[in-house]
């Protein structure tokens, strides 16, 4: 109000000085005097406001009207309109304004307003004439009047207003009071449809709130939790003595504190039951104290997920492993034995047995962490292998607990000691080849399915090692009845090559009969051809004793030069047969002479050699040796026809010739160069 009280005042002092600077003949008694009378208005407007009869936002409005006459006033003081025109006029507009922007009390004390003061004020020109005193006397009887005119009304029923401003006081407050409850009622229904638990409690750790998912998840309602210790609610008993004592400073803002920190701790349900829980707690400072809240979640799905996802790494690592060694493990003995082993670890049970079939009896039976005295039972109490087989067909995983006694092979459980046993079947195609067993002795301990799928898995790998196993053994055998026949069949034959040989040479010394031409031709090819069939069946026969491994080693100093002239000499039938191909020796004089077995030497270097005169049609075969720091190296080259890129991988397989086809040119059967290998 106090603004709106010296507009108002400069606004008359503005109108007073105006007229008296256009009517020279007003005095300044007359400024006084006007200036008095708009001070007692004024005095009674701000007591409106002061006792609150006048609300605040009538101020804007009463300046608004008042700039407006004093502007109008202004405008017909300078168009020297009369006395009584003027009041009219700012009557009418004091009127119309009150009407639209004022209540009818603010309307009456304008009138009052504009029907005395402002026409005292309009008329003081028609009095200037009066003497001083009589024109101050009318003044301040016309403002007296008018301020207290004025009071009156602008104090108008205070009593009712009063009531008025006190109802509407209270009317206020309880419509803060209501949308108090409204935010709250929506904050609870926020709260309560959270998905995580929210405890609300004092730094003494008194709850003081607890919503729906709190109620779930610790079981206790929240009528029954408001005011109780934390502690008691959901603090395990071995932890509440720390848990209390350590309070202050995890709510502190210092070291140690769980503010805004997560973190995962294991809490208590109303059954007893403990449960892993996440909890972040946030400190809320009020202008008295400091709360705070706790937003929990139950995490026991999160860590039995996590645990699974560990035991299923853990075992398809295992079973990785498992497949491994499996693989790499010979025999059916030593893969039992190792199986045996193996499951234990996979399926972290306490014993396990492998057991093979062979024309409906056990024949092969294994055991892991069994006592001796127990793995004699087992050995001896072998049970009937029939019934098991005829169960595993039906069932790839079979699991027998101590409720089964009375079912089908039930009794297993009773005869060796045993509260849970898995039998997993081991199948060859649809046979039922075997089982693998694993158990439990200690009470109430069973397989979870995590695990029966790895026992499934261990099956399918075990079936696969034991069929391997299988086959290998069976190649083994078969491939030892070989190098037997191989073997004997080389020796059988050469004795009557070696006499065919023997009776060539005499014929070609002339011992029974000079040869023709035609004759010797003939025996040639005869030599030709028995030479050829030597030299295969000595490589077949070094190719078995090579399999069997029966090759010896006999080191020895060789003397490369003396071994040259011996390999040149056994080659001579088959350089006759190439004249236009030569035998270059490139050996130092001072080559040292290299400690290895001279036999096999000679095997490698003639069978390179005979490989070289072979395909070579003219040109040379070249040995040549030198000395390096580690031994003695010895390579063989000739100018032949080579051996094309693509083959080079493959030149060493045995019984592979480059050229296969019918036409070929070239004899053998392709195994100098494997042998030569072998050897090596």
């Amino acid at each position: 109000g106090q603004p709106l009280a010296v507009a108002l005042l400069l606004s008359c002092l503005v109108v007073t000085a105006v007229d008296f600077l256009t009517r020279p003949l007003a005095t300044a008694t007359e400024l006084a005097v006007a200036t008095l009378g708009c001070a007692f208005l004024l005095a009674a407007i701000e007591e409106g406001f002061r006792r609150g009869t006048v609300p605040e936002s009538s101020s804007h409005a009463i300046l608004g009207i008042t700039g407006a006459c004093v502007a109008s006033l202004l405008l017909f003081r300078a168009l020297w309109i009369p006395g009584p025109v003027q009041v009219t006029g700012l009557t009418v507009l004091m009127v119309a304004a009150g009407f639209f922007l004022l209540d009818w009390r603010w309307l009456v004390a304008f009138l009052v307003y504009s029907g005395a003061g402002w026409m005292t004020v309009a008329h003081l020109s028609d009095y200037h004439r009066l003497e001083a005193a009589t024109a101050l006397l009318i003044v301040l009887a016309a403002a007296t009047s008018i301020g207290a005119y004025a009071g009156r009304v602008l104090a108008l029923r205070r009593e009712d207003t009063l009531r008025l401003a006190a109802a509407r006081s209270r009317l206020e407050s309880e419509r803060a009071a209501h949308a108090q409850r409204l935010s709250e009622t929506r904050m609870r229904r926020l709260v309560d449809a959270a998905l995580d638990a929210i405890v609300e409690m004092d730094g003494a750790g008194r709850v003081s709130e607890w919503n729906t998912q709190a109620a779930e998840i610790f079981g206790w309602s929240r009528d029954e939790v408001l005011g109780g210790a934390v502690e008691e609610l959901f603090v395990p008993l071995r932890h509440r003595a720390g848990f209390r004592s350590g309070l202050p400073r995890f709510l502190g803002e210092g070291e140690g504190s769980m503010l805004d920190r997560r973190v995962e701790l294991e809490a208590l349900h109303r059954d007893g039951h403990e449960f892993p829980i996440e909890l972040t707690v946030t400190a809320i400072h009020t202008d008295r104290e400091v709360r705070y809240s706790a937003f929990v979640r139950d995490i026991s799905d999160r860590r039995r997920i996590e645990a699974a996802l560990r035991e299923e790494l853990r075992i398809s690592q295992a079973t990785a492993r498992v497949s491994y060694e499996l693989s790499v493990t010979t025999g059916a003995e030593r893969l039992l034995d190792r199986l045996c082993k193996l499951t234990c670890e996979v399926l972290d049970c306490e014993f396990s047995y492998s057991m093979l079939l062979d024309d409906g009896q056990w024949k092969t039976v294994r055991a892991h962490d069994e006592p001796p005295q127990e793995w004699e039972t087992v050995q001896l109490l072998r049970f009937p292998a029939e019934p098991l087989r005829s169960t595993m067909k039906e069932h790839t995983v079979l699991v027998l607990s101590d409720e089964m006694l009375n079912l089908p092979l039930g009794w297993l459980l009773g005869r060796y000691n045993v509260s849970t046993v898995l039998i997993i079947g081991l199948v060859r195609g649809d046979e039922v080849i075997g089982v693998q067993t694993a158990g439990y002795r200690e009470p109430g301990r069973s397989f979870s399915p995590l695990q029966l799928r790895a026992a499934r898995e261990l099956a399918k790998v075990a079936s696969i090692a034991l069929e391997n196993a299988r086959l290998v053994e069976e190649l083994r055998r078969a491939n030892e009845l070989k190098s037997e026949f191989v073997a004997t069949m080389s020796h059988e034959l050469r004795t009557p090559l070696n006499v065919i040989l023997g009776y060539h040479e005499l014929l070609l010394d002339g011992a029974v009969d000079p040869l023709t031409d035609d004759q010797r031709e003939i025996v040639d090819r005869i030599g030709r051809s028995a030479r050829e069939l030597h030299e295969l069946i000595t490589a077949t026969l070094d190719l078995s004793r090579l399999e069997a491994g029966r090759f010896e080693l006999n080191l020895e100093d060789v003397d490369l030069a003396n071994l040259g002239k011996e390999i040149e000499r056994e080659t001579r039938p088959l350089q006759i047969e190439k004249p236009e191909v030569r035998i270059r020796w490139r050996i130092p004089r001072d080559l040292v002479e290299p400690l290895t077995d001279r036999a096999k030497l000679k095997v490698v270097i003639k069978n390179l050699v005979n490989n070289g005169l072979k395909f070579t049609d003219r040109g040379e075969v070249i040995v040549a040796a030198r000395e390096l720091p580690t031994g003695v190296e010895i390579a063989v080259a000739d100018t032949g026809i080579g051996i094309p890129a693509d083959a080079l991988e493959s030149v060493f397989e045995p019984f592979l010739q480059i050229d296969a086809s019918p036409t070929r040119r070239h004899g053998g059967v392709g195994l100098g160069l494997h042998i030569a290998q072998r050897l090596l």
